[in-house]
């Protein structure tokens, strides 16, 4: 089954909800099956949302851009990770401005668990 990556443009900047579910930034991974022909027609027809291609609904973001990303994340300062110790999005996409766009929540999870798995703990603030 086609699944289509669904998320607010970016200059919407707040979610919002169609045909029964909520979108933003980050998107909603559907299934084409999902929704009905006349929800997809709105869905398609609503300036606030955009479609992305099936490959970076399924999770298919190349190497290249995984590895800006894995490199973005070792030169972050501790204040650029959340408190609960992952890579701040907002960060990262200040980090990479020229792939902001691309950067997700999902995306920077993928990425952080390669590196944990290979070793990187968060960095922690030196005490004085």
């Amino acid at each position: 089954m086609t699944k289509m990556l669904i998320r607010t443009i970016k200059q919407h900047g707040r979610p919002i909800w169609r045909c029964g579910r909520r979108f933003d930034r980050e998107g909603q991974v559907v299934a084409k099956g999902d929704l009905t022909e006349d929800e997809l027609t709105r869905i398609e027809a609503d300036p606030a949302l955009e479609i992305v291609a099936p490959d970076e609904a399924t999770g298919g973001h190349n190497d290249e851009l995984r590895q800006r990303v894995a490199d973005a994340i070792r030169g972050l300062a501790p204040e650029g990770f959340t408190a609960r110790g992952v890579p701040d999005v907002k960060a990262l996409r200040s980090a990479l401005p020229r792939d902001e766009d691309k950067i997700t929540a999902s995306l920077r999870d993928e990425v952080w668990d390669a590196l944990t798995a290979q070793g990187f703990e968060t960095p922690h603030v030196a005490a004085d």
